[in-house]
């Protein structure tokens, strides 16, 4: 299963991401979240807002969180993440 979640800044889009992570480990499956962040304007790389929110699954191997910029792609979405998604 795939699912994208977007949205405006501070809708809850980390929280909501955390409560099914929670959820789908409960039930015994692995996950794997990319984070697409906006680049920072002085590395270049991603600012990793969302992975320091979900904090609570960075001891569990069976949670996978990778952060990616989007470096000012139209739209937000790193090229990469397609291909990333379907790797995980």
């Amino acid at each position: 299963m795939m699912v994208g979640v977007t949205g405006a800044p501070g809708a809850g889009k980390s929280t909501l991401v955390d409560q099914i992570a929670k959820a789908l480990r409960r039930a015994g499956q692995t996950v794997g979240i990319i984070a697409v962040d906006p680049s920072s304007p002085y590395s270049h790389g991603a600012i990793l807002g969302d992975r320091i929110r979900m904090q609570d699954h960075h001891n569990d191997p069976g949670v996978f969180i990778r952060s990616m910029a989007s470096r000012g792609k139209l739209g937000g979405i790193a090229h990469g993440t397609l291909e990333m998604a379907l790797l995980l």
